[in-house]
């Protein structure tokens, strides 16, 4: 369940299984950041920040992407989510439709990425692939290798 209210630093890495100096990284690099700080400095995170840092952690964990490609996927969403309320406000539809046009051209850009990663990803399947099946006829060798002497003795 996700949180409904504010939090400082230490339940918010508590609350996404993560450290706190993790968590001040993100926001050193740009990827989160605190809704505001309190008396001494310390940080306020709103609940938004733990659907962020999940979202992180899964690009990370279940793609296998570096923190660099992680921020540029962040930093996407966010000029897509800026250009969202750029197309609310827009009173024309040329204005629309050159919001249209960046975004449009934001997503290319990421799935680009994505696919790119999936490419390599299966390139890398076949090699493990071909070498289980080199594998699997070696062993399979081996083992007739074996009966034929242990039926010669």
């Amino acid at each position: 369940m996700e949180p409904t209210h504010e939090m400082q630093i230490g339940e918010l890495a508590q609350i996404c299984q993560t450290t706190t100096r993790t968590l001040r990284y993100y926001e050193d690099i740009g990827l989160i950041e605190p809704l505001r700080r309190l008396d001494g400095g310390f940080r306020v995170y709103g609940p938004e920040t733990v659907t962020r840092i999940r979202h992180i952690q899964e690009l990370k964990e279940l793609l296998g992407w570096s923190l660099e490609e992680v921020r540029g996927v962040v930093q996407a969403e966010d000029a897509v989510e800026s250009l969202r309320s750029q197309y609310r406000q827009s009173r024309t539809d040329q204005e629309r439709l050159a919001v249209v046009k960046q975004a449009t051209g934001i997503i290319e850009g990421q799935l680009a990425r994505v696919e790119e990663r999936i490419d390599r990803l299966a390139q890398m399947r076949q090699r493990l692939q071909a070498k289980l099946t080199r594998y699997a006829e070696l062993e399979e060798e081996l083992a007739a290798h074996i009966r034929s002497q242990e039926g010669s003795v």
